[in-house]
């Protein structure tokens, strides 16, 4: 188990012996005391998840991206990257490139990029486009260049 706060701003969790398992408890505990603080950063116990969100935050404010892109990669660090960008600067334009089939229906974004006409088709991304959100349904192909010698 992991166990992070005080008091009553536990957060349990049982966590099976992998890496990814372990961090996928921490965020789920920083999204979830981010809840319970009703979204606001400075709301957040216990102190050490505050700091997190409070860092996290401040890189993102101090970039000042206009565009924020990552890849789906169906892990829970797109939750925290996409929430933290938006606690950041609420304007920032997030686009998710389909590196992977089977999007988080739960993300916040504004675009997708799809490497290709049998990802854009497919079952679970048409799922994802077709949830509500205000997404914007951006898709961008990738153009082939070839560099002759």
């Amino acid at each position: 188990q992991l166990m992070a706060g005080g008091g009553s701003g536990n957060c349990v969790f049982s966590a099976g012996g992998g890496d990814v398992d372990k961090v996928d408890v921490v965020i789920d505990c920083l999204l979830e005391r981010l809840e319970i603080a009703g979204g606001i950063v400075e709301s957040v116990t216990p102190v050490l998840a505050r700091r997190v969100w409070q860092h996290m935050v401040s890189v993102i404010r101090k970039s000042s991206p206009d565009i924020l892109i990552f890849p789906s990669s169906r892990g829970r660090s797109e939750s925290l990257l996409t929430t933290a960008a938006r606690l950041a600067k609420s304007n920032v334009k997030i686009v998710m490139e389909l590196s992977t089939l089977y999007p988080n229906v739960a993300l916040d974004i504004d675009a997708i990029v799809s490497p290709s006409h049998y990802a854009l088709r497919h079952d679970s991304v048409q799922h994802f486009l077709r949830s509500p959100r205000p997404v914007l349904s951006t898709t961008l192909f990738p153009t082939v260049l070839f560099h002759e010698e």
